[in-house]
């Protein structure tokens, strides 16, 4: 008995009366065990095997307690360390087909508001670099080059191929050589898939994970994952 169960209890009855004897002592109630009074051998020995076989339960259910804490623990860590690879095998299991729509879709919603210029040098200047430059490259994307009147000094590429170009950009460039410069790393934004990597990894690890053993659900409704862009 005992909190621990490490104590001993005998009881008896003597000429009617109930006895009852604790050994709370570590040292007498071993010395118990290792030698029982003769009468009492059986059931020393079934109480050291119930004790035993508590021992064992308790040890795997403890076991067993730990491992389910620290398996999402640990298991977290291993999703955080190789949420990189992750990512990025979940993007290279998408389609450009399906990244172009995407892009498409997210070039409408960014642009909505804006005034896109259509004609014009700054129009032709931007068509030229970005031509030139993409066919220096292997790219499976129809590079598309847009011109955004808005003064900020700045540029950017969305999925499938959109490249937009400010012509606060274009008015602060001193020569065309700086446009190409700009364009040349968008290129790289398109060819790298940032975008998309980017959109992957703010849809969460297990979307990512959805993704990357077939399951397109993640991946449905184009309009709104645009929105994220």
């Amino acid at each position: 008995g005992g909190f621990d169960r490490r104590h001993i209890q005998l009881r008896w009855t003597e000429d009617g009366t109930p006895w009852a004897l604790v050994l709370d002592d570590t040292r007498l109630a071993r010395a118990v065990r290792a030698d029982p009074p003769t009468g009492l051998r059986g059931e020393v020995e079934r109480l050291d095997a119930r004790l035993k076989r508590g021992r064992l339960v308790s040890g795997a259910g403890w076991s067993l307690v730990v491992g389910l804490v620290l398996l999402p623990v640990i298991a977290l860590a291993l999703l955080w360390w190789q949420a990189d690879r992750i990512v990025g095998a979940a993007v290279n299991r998408i389609p450009v087909a399906w990244e172009e729509q995407l892009g498409d879709a997210a070039y409408a919603q960014i642009t909505a508001g804006s005034t896109v210029v259509q004609t014009g040098p700054a129009v032709e200047a931007v068509e030229g670099i970005g031509t030139r430059l993409a066919a220096a490259v292997e790219s499976p994307y129809t590079l598309r080059w847009h011109v955004v009147d808005d003064p900020q000094v700045n540029a950017f590429a969305v999925p499938g191929g959109h490249v937009v170009v400010f012509t606060g950009l274009i008015r602060d460039a001193r020569s065309a050589e700086e446009v190409a410069g700009v364009l040349a790393h968008e290129i790289q934004h398109v060819l790298l898939r940032h975008s998309l990597r980017g959109l992957v990894r703010s849809l969460g690890w297990r979307a990512a994970l959805a993704i990357l053993f077939g399951d397109t659900g993640p991946l449905s409704g184009v309009g709104e994952l645009a929105s994220r862009l």
